[in-house]
């Protein structure tokens, strides 16, 4: 069975934007906002600006993160 978990983190315009950019370089991008390391794998951006990411360190199998734009 699948654990899935959702983690809401507030970010501004321009870590945005610079959030796509390394999306767009890199498959395994580290990035620590909330003084939590995630791996991005997945380089598909969904619509409602939600991306879906795995973190194997932790045995996450599907963790879905909601980047709030303010």
């Amino acid at each position: 069975m699948l654990k899935h978990r959702t983690t809401y983190m507030i970010i501004n315009k321009t870590e945005y934007i610079r959030l796509i950019n390394f999306m767009m370089i890199s498959r395994l991008v580290y990035f620590d906002l909330i003084r939590k390391k995630f791996s991005i794998t997945t380089l598909c951006f969904l619509k409602n600006k939600n991306f879906r990411q795995k973190d194997e360190k932790r045995g996450i199998s599907n963790q879905k993160v909601a980047v709030i734009v303010a």
